[in-house]
């Protein structure tokens, strides 16, 4: 008799599981699966995606889907490196181009070095004729990342830039 009922317990939690894993709803990390990829090459200039990571994990899932963001971007005649240089920038003069992106963006520059902001993070960009560069964004509830993808390299690590707050 206890055998019996430790087999219809297990029978019980099995099918439990089943019914649980089979219910589950979609996780949506297409957003974070996107941030290692390079984005098309579309000439000269910036373009990537845009993931949006929630701090939320439900059922062993943290969503991180295609999200939104307001990109701000500065020529500058050289790198900048400290954070200090970055937030004078900030403060002296508006963004050369401010666009508000949604998903994937593009946008064309002219050849030469840029600092570009989602605040509360910037990050150095260097453009070259003829060259997209690709910079994949991760919001989140925090810094921003920046992801930097060199089609040659096969790992892409998150930067977090310079802190300029808001």
């Amino acid at each position: 008799m206890e055998r019996q009922i430790h087999n219809d317990v297990f029978r019980l939690a099995l099918a439990s599981l089943i019914w649980s894993i089979q219910s589950c709803e979609p996780c949506d990390r297409e957003g974070c699966d996107a941030l290692a990829k390079a984005a098309p090459e579309r000439g000269t200039g910036v373009a990537g995606i845009v993931a949006e990571s929630s701090d939320v994990v439900t059922s062993g899932c943290q969503e991180c889907s295609f999200g939104e963001a307001t990109l701000q971007i500065w020529r500058v005649d050289a790198p900048v490196a400290v954070e200090s240089e970055a937030v004078a920038l900030l403060d002296m003069r508006q963004p050369d181009l401010e666009s508000h992106v949604s998903g994937r963006y593009s946008h064309a520059l002219e050849a030469g070095s840029y600092l570009l902001c989602v605040r509360p993070n910037c990050v150095d960009l260097t453009v070259f004729a003829g060259e997209t560069v690709t910079i994949n964004i991760k919001r989140r509830d925090g810094p921003t990342g920046f992801f930097v993808v060199d089609a040659d390299v096969a790992s892409v690590n998150e930067d977090f830039g310079l802190d300029v707050g808001y």
